[in-house]
């Protein structure tokens, strides 16, 4: 019997690996882009090893679940926060990503659940109904399939309710924003001067003057470090101007936003988490040695914690923002922690150039929907390739440049003052409810460890 179970444990496991290397193989495939900067045999083996080390995860929730499964008659509850606990710990470390976001991101109703919970507790809760539907279709039971309809309809319930009623409708300010998506490909930044892409920027955001009180410019609209040799009186008619940019600050290196008003220029906000192999290389000086991989270049550092910055909406009432670059959208922490500072806003710059044909851009873009929902704040999404919107606080997405497109939008965006649950909790609800499930399984397995004593 312990064999059998052996077996089986490493079955579950094994189909859990494969499972979820297939599911990042697909849905990273973005990663792919990066061919045409890199050598593709590296970029292939790199997409790869990516997809198996996260796939392991899955694996780690697939077994562990079986596992717990064999131990009592609630399976289904230890195979749905099994699965639960995987996808959580999936996105710690330097490399983890919360793939499993990119799905609940846009199912309504269920994503509203995440302004009480957050992305983590959907993610839970779908997999334990999962894991309950999974184990009812098994093994039947008219009262189990009415357990089941009451849950999904009271879920359900609660989410539209979260549609329907904001948390706050409370507006502190508005401000017209316009936004520029130059889409300009990743080999010509890299490989033209800057004052060809600063003079097509230009062209778009001119007609902009005096009909926006903000104009936005992508992550790195422009690669020349911020320095007291930066044209900045070039750009000061548009101002107050928001663009990515890099600077230097010390002996360090940062993926920025910088805001240029009228009388000065300031950095608002500091790239937190930086994206692996593309913004800095784990194990930098060791993989710079390797032969063939001269190409590896110097990586940025990440940035300190800076603290919401303020511009001027109508009426003359300030909008505060919340700052978040690329990747970090998909990690809620980063707006969180701006909006318990006080953002009454956010703002998201990306460069997806790097993957061009590849939809890196509508998936970040989807993932920041969870960012608005958890925070209720409306989020500015700059992209240099597209898409570019403005997300309001349920999920829904204003549209203003697509994918791929070069051009501009003017959206109106509202400030919000007060905290969903979320912004106040955080993720306590769903680590509670990890203690109290591992508890439950303990007490269990003592008890029937108590029992095997003669």
């Amino acid at each position: 019997m312990g064999v059998q179970r052996a077996t089986h444990l490493k079955e579950a496991f094994l189909m859990g690996v494969a499972y979820g290397t297939g599911v990042i193989l697909v849905f990273h495939n973005w990663i792919l882009g990066l061919s045409l900067f890199a050598p593709s045999v590296a970029v292939w083996g790199l997409h790869g090893l990516f997809a198996l080390y996260l796939g392991l995860f899955f694996g780690l929730g697939t077994g562990l679940g079986w596992w717990l499964s064999q131990r009592g008659k609630w399976g289904w509850v230890h195979m749905g926060f099994s699965w639960a606990l995987g996808d959580m710990l999936r996105t710690m470390g330097p490399i983890g990503t919360p793939s499993g976001s990119l799905a609940y991101a846009v199912v309504f109703p269920w994503n509203q659940v995440a302004s009480v919970v957050g992305a983590s507790g959907v993610m839970m809760l779908l997999a334990l109904c999962q894991a309950m539907l999974a184990h009812t279709w098994l093994t039947g039971g008219r009262a189990r399939w009415m357990g089941i309809s009451v849950f999904i309809m009271g879920m359900g319930t609660w989410a539209w309710w979260g549609i329907r009623t904001p948390l706050d409708p409370s507006v502190t300010a508005k401000i017209q924003i316009g936004l520029v998506q130059p889409n300009h490909a990743q080999q010509s930044k890299l490989n033209e001067p800057d004052a060809i892409l600063l003079r097509d920027a230009l062209e778009l955001s001119n007609p902009l003057i005096n009909r926006v009180s903000l104009i936005i410019w992508p992550e790195t609209a422009l690669l020349t470090p911020l320095s007291p040799s930066f044209p900045v009186h070039v750009l000061q008619h548009l101002s107050p101007l928001l663009l990515g940019l890099p600077t230097i600050q010390g002996p360090h290196t940062m993926n920025s936003m910088v805001l240029i008003q009228p009388t000065q220029t300031v950095v608002v906000y500091n790239k937190q988490r930086l994206m692996p192999f593309g913004e800095y290389w784990p194990m930098a000086s060791w993989v710079s040695q390797i032969n063939g991989l001269e190409w590896v270049g110097e990586s940025f550092s990440a940035g300190d914690i800076l603290p919401p910055f303020q511009t001027m909406g109508m009426e003359g009432r300030p909008i505060q923002w919340g700052g978040a670059i690329c990747l970090e959208a998909i990690y809620p922490w980063v707006t969180r922690r701006g909006v318990k500072d006080g953002a009454t806003a956010i703002v998201m710059v990306a460069n997806n150039a790097w993957f061009q044909g590849y939809p890196a851009g509508i998936q970040l873009i989807d993932m920041a929907r969870m960012r608005a929902i958890e925070t209720q704040r409306e989020i500015v999404f700059s992209s240099n390739s597209g898409p570019s919107g403005v997300i309001r606080r349920n999920g829904e997405i204003e549209l203003g440049v697509s994918m791929g497109e070069r051009g501009t939008s003017i959206h109106m965006v509202r400030g919000y003052s007060g905290l969903s649950w979320y912004i106040k909790m955080g993720d306590t609800i769903w680590w509670a409810m990890i203690v109290v499930w591992v508890l439950v399984w303990m007490q269990g397995w003592l008890k029937r460890g108590q029992k095997k004593e003669p």
